[in-house]
């Protein structure tokens, strides 16, 4: 007797339910969540410090450990991190966190009190992949990380994005160098790009340009670049155009 092969739906609705599978295990993967994702701190104060919230989602202990990068960005607008773990007092710096509990865990900017400018840093929240169940599960242990950004800003900056230079680009495009030359960051996709020529004038929203950034964080510190590639509208030259970033 011969073995029948499964029809093309069944295979296609087999290949469906393994894809299903897989993802199921990549969620349940998660081992933590963490609580605020993104915030800012003054340099002094009772402003410098925060607090965040962890929470253990898996059906075991897990084990955590936190560390402090100071965030810059390379010419392409990709993150370059450096450790800067003397710039923040962070507790607890460990911690072992029971199924279905939360951890608070302060954390205080230490660093220059005098800054002018803002300054940004990622504070991980890393799992040590340590088995605290005693028991050999199958399948591939996942250690989830989470990267908090955080800004710490001076009292009274503020950003000022402006177009430094707009230059023709092919496909009927222009290419726009935009540089912070304020003093606190600026967040490219809460802000709202004008073109104006011929008396026209375009507008786009954060949603809008995000695909224009080609990748790179929508992020801008202070005194740092980033370049756009703009689809012209009819009538509109690299020449003949003024560039505006305005608030939402």
């Amino acid at each position: 007797m011969h073995a029948t092969r499964p029809s093309a739906i069944v295979r296609i609705l087999l290949a469906a339910g393994a894809v299903m599978i897989a993802a199921g295990s990549m969620l349940s993967a998660q081992a933590h969540s963490v609580q605020p994702m993104r915030f800012d701190l003054r340099p002094s104060g009772s402003g410098s410090q925060t607090t965040l919230t962890v929470e253990n989602t898996r059906a075991y202990p897990i084990t955590l450990e936190i560390l402090v990068d100071a965030l810059t960005f390379g010419e392409d607008g990709e993150e370059v991190l450096t450790s800067s773990e003397d710039d923040f007092l962070v507790f607890p710096p460990q911690m072992m966190i029971e199924p279905g509990k939360t951890q608070s865990v302060r954390v205080r900017y230490i660093g220059d009190p005098t800054i002018k400018e803002s300054r940004a840093y990622r504070i991980h929240v890393n799992q040590i992949p340590v088995d605290l169940t005693g028991e050999q599960r199958s399948g591939v242990a996942l250690a989830v990380n989470f990267a908090t950004l955080v800004n710490v800003v001076p009292a009274g900056a503020k950003p000022k994005v402006v177009a430094s230079a707009v230059e023709e680009a092919p496909g009927g495009y222009a290419r726009l160098s935009l540089m912070n030359e304020g003093k606190a960051y600026a967040r490219l996709l809460d802000m709202r790009l004008a073109l104006t020529a011929n008396g026209e004038r375009q507008v786009y929203d954060g949603k809008a340009m995000e695909p224009w950034l080609n990748g790179a964080s929508n992020l801008m510190l202070p005194g740092t670049q980033r370049e756009l590639i703009v689809p012209l509208p009819d009538g509109f030259t690299a020449t003949n155009m003024e560039v505006a970033l305005l608030a939402q």
